[in-house]
């Protein structure tokens, strides 16, 4: 998987995220995409 990747990606932003209302939005949309991969990946084994 390439988790480890997406969260360098992630640091990243955060460092270069300028308020802490971009803070907040960069982690929702990066924990949406975590839940939904996690999902995906539950769905997938099932069938």
């Amino acid at each position: 998987m390439e988790v480890d990747d997406g969260w360098s990606i992630f640091r990243l932003e955060l460092l270069e995220a300028r308020s802490s209302i971009e803070i907040k939005l960069l982690a929702a949309k990066k924990l949406k995409e975590i839940v939904s991969m996690e999902i995906a990946t539950e769905m997938f084994m099932v069938e």
